[in-house]
C-alpha cells in the first residue's frame, strides 16, 4: 500500500485528463471523502489535480471503503504513464434525442501537461454548439490546454472545464455545465491553503437593437467585448472544516479591454467598479463544508447584489443558496451513500442593468443551469453491489418561475414579486441507474420518468415522458495505443 500511495503523489496530475465536472466518478470520490478514507484537500475546486489525488490517503479502517478506493483510484493511476487517449459516448433521449461523442489525447512530461479533446453532436437541442455542419451534425473542441506545475504553483492556459463550489451536482457561481471557457488559470496550493486566480474571455455581445442606459449608447449590430475574472481563497482546517470565498466579476462594454486591476491577485474586484463607476457586475460566493464521522454538511451562498441601505427603487437582494447533506452507511445500511440537496435562486439574481454583464456564456448560464427564479430539491441513494458496480435511485422536484436572466431590467420601481413569479412550471423526475467501473473506463446508465405541470409556463399544459441517459468512456494508455498502431500498420501493409 505504501508503494501505491507514493505512486499517487508521483502520477497525480494526470487525473485532470478526464475527470471533469459531470463525470459520474465524482460521486464516488465524494463518498470516499465522507467515509473518512482520505485527506480531502480542497474538494470544492474541480477538476481534481495533483494535490487532491496525492491527498487520497487511507485514514480509517473500512474494508469496503478500501476496496472502493482501490477500484477507483489505483487502476486509473496505473494506466497513466506518459500519455493517454480517451473516447467517450453520451446518447440521451427525453423530449429530444441527442448523441454526443468525442475523443481526446494528451501527455505528461515532467511538470508539463497538454491535452486536446474535440467532440461531435448529433441531434437538435438548446445547448451549444448551435451551428450545424451537415444537417444535424455539430462539432467543437471540448477541452484543449497546456498546464505547468512547479512546486505549489500551477498554471493552465487554454480551454478547460472548471467548477467551484461544494455541490457534486450544480454550483451557483461556476457550475462547469456551460461550455468551457478559454482563459488563464493560476493556483497556489500549500497545505490547508489554496488560492486561485482565473481570467477568461467570454463570447461577444452583439446588440440586436439600439441600447441606451445612462452614459452608455450602443447601436444595433455593435459588438461588445466581455470578460470574466475571479479570485478564490480556500482554507481546509483540522481536516474537517472547509471554508471558501470567491470574488468574481463580469465586465465589458464599448471600447473595454481586459482590466489589469481585475487580474491583480491582491486586489478585490468590487472596490474598482464601485469607486470608478464602471457598472461592472461583481459576484461574491461563500462556501462551507464540515465532515463529521460518516456525514458531511455543506452550504453555498451567492451574493449577486445585497442591499445594505434603503433602495428608492425597492431593488431586492439578488442572492441564491444551496444546502446539502451526505451520509455513508447510515443506521447500519452498509455499502450505501445518500445525498440530499436544496437550492434556491431568486428572481433578479444573475441579472444586471447592462445586458453584456450577465453571467452567460454562449447563451447558457455560467452558474446553475436553471438560471434564476427557481428552487429545487434533489435526493439520491447509492448501493454498491461490489467495489465496481453500483446501483442508484434518485428523485428531483423543481419549481421554476417565469423570471429569468433575460428579463429586462426595470426602468423604475422593481416589482414586489421576487420568487416564483407568474405561472410556475413544476417538474418531478424519478428514476434509477447503474455505474460499472471498467479496467479501462466506465459505463453509466439511468432511466427516469418525468412529469411536468404548466410546461413552458402555460397554465394547465401538462406532459409526462420517460427518458434515458447513457455515458460511456474508454481509456487507452501509451502501450495499448502503440499496439493498435502497429496492428494498423501491419493490416495496411506498412509494416
Amino acid at each position: 500500500m505504501r508503494k501505491a500511495i507514493l505512486f499517487l503523489f508521483l502520477a497525480g496530475p494526470l487525473l485532470s485528463f478526464d475527470l471533469t465536472p459531470g463525470d459520474p466518478r465524482y460521486m464516488l470520490l465524494e463518498e470516499l471523502r465522507v467515509r473518512g478514507l482520505m485527506c480531502p484537500l480542497h474538494p470544492h475546486s474541480r477538476p481534481y489535480r495533483e494535490s487532491q489525488l496525492g491527498g487520497y490517503l487511507l485514514r480509517r479502517d473500512d474494508p469496503f471503503g478500501r476496496k472502493l478506493h482501490n477500484s477507483i483510484i489505483l487502476p486509473y493511476i496505473k494506466r497513466r504513464k506518459s500519455s493517454t487517449f480517451d473516447f467517450w459516448l453520451r446518447p440521451s433521449a427525453d423530449t429530444v434525442t441527442t448523441l454526443y461523442f468525442g475523443f481526446g489525447g494528451g501527455a505528461h512530461i515532467g511538470g508539463l501537461e497538454f491535452y486536446v479533446c474535440p467532440f461531435f453532436h448529433f441531434g437538435d437541442d438548446s445547448l451549444y454548439p448551435r451551428g450545424k455542419w451537415i444537417e444535424t451534425l455539430y462539432g467543437e473542441y471540448e477541452r484543449g490546454y497546456f498546464a505547468l506545475k512547479k512546486g505549489p504553483i500551477q498554471a493552465i492556459l487554454g480551454r478547460e472545464r472548471f467548477s467551484f463550489g461544494p455541490s457534486p451536482r450544480y454550483n451557483l457561481l461556476l457550475s462547469g455545465r456551460s461550455f468551457p471557457m478559454d482563459g488563464l488559470y493560476l493556483a497556489y496550493e500549500k497545505g490547508p491553503i489554496k488560492y486561485i486566480l482565473y481570467n477568461a474571455k467570454l463570447d461577444d455581445w452583439v446588440a440586436d437593437s439600439d441600447f441606451a442606459w445612462g452614459k452608455y449608447r450602443v447601436k444595433r449590430g455593435e459588438v461588445i467585448k466581455r470578460y470574466f475574472s475571479l479570485h478564490r481563497l480556500e482554507l481546509f482546517l483540522f481536516r474537517r472544516l472547509l471554508l471558501a470565498a470567491t470574488d468574481a466579476i463580469i465586465y465589458g462594454g464599448p471600447d473595454r479591454s481586459p482590466e489589469l486591476f481585475y487580474m491583480n491577485p491582491f486586489f478585490l474586484n468590487w472596490p474598482y467598479q464601485l469607486l470608478r463607476g464602471t457598472d461592472d457586475n461583481p459576484i461574491v460566493n461563500i462556501e462551507a463544508r464540515l465532515y463529521m464521522g460518516g456525514f458531511s454538511a455543506y452550504g453555498e451562498f451567492l451574493i449577486d447584489d445585497l442591499q445594505t441601505s434603503h433602495s428608492p427603487l425597492k431593488e431586492p437582494n439578488e442572492v441564491g443558496f444551496t444546502l446539502g447533506l451526505e451520509a455513508a452507511d447510515p443506521i447500519f445500511l452498509k455499502k450505501t451513500f445518500f445525498l440530499g440537496e436544496y437550492t434556491r435562486v431568486y428572481r433578479w439574481t444573475y441579472n444586471q442593468l447592462l445586458p453584456w454583464n450577465k453571467p452567460l456564456f454562449l447563451g447558457d448560464p455560467m452558474g446553475h443551469p436553471l438560471g434564476s427564479d427557481f428552487d429545487q430539491f434533489y435526493a439520491e441513494g447509492i448501493y454498491h453491489l461490489n467495489e465496481k458496480i453500483s446501483v442508484r435511485a434518485f428523485f428531483e422536484h423543481t419549481r421554476d418561475g417565469q423570471g429569468d436572466m433575460f428579463e429586462p431590467w426595470p426602468d423604475s420601481v422593481f416589482p414586489a414579486d421576487n420568487f416564483l413569479v407568474g405561472t410556475v412550471e413544476k417538474r418531478t423526475n424519478a428514476g434509477m441507474g447503474f455505474l460499472v467501473l471498467l479496467p479501462e473506463g466506465y459505463v453509466d446508465f439511468e432511466i427516469y420518468s418525468a412529469g411536468v405541470k404548466n410546461r413552458h409556463h402555460i397554465s394547465g399544459n401538462a406532459e409526462n415522458f420517460v427518458g434515458f441517459r447513457l455515458r460511456m468512456k474508454a481509456h487507452a494508455s501509451t502501450e495499448r495505443m502503440e499496439r493498435f498502431w502497429n496492428l494498423f500498420l501491419s493490416l495496411t501493409g506498412w509494416k
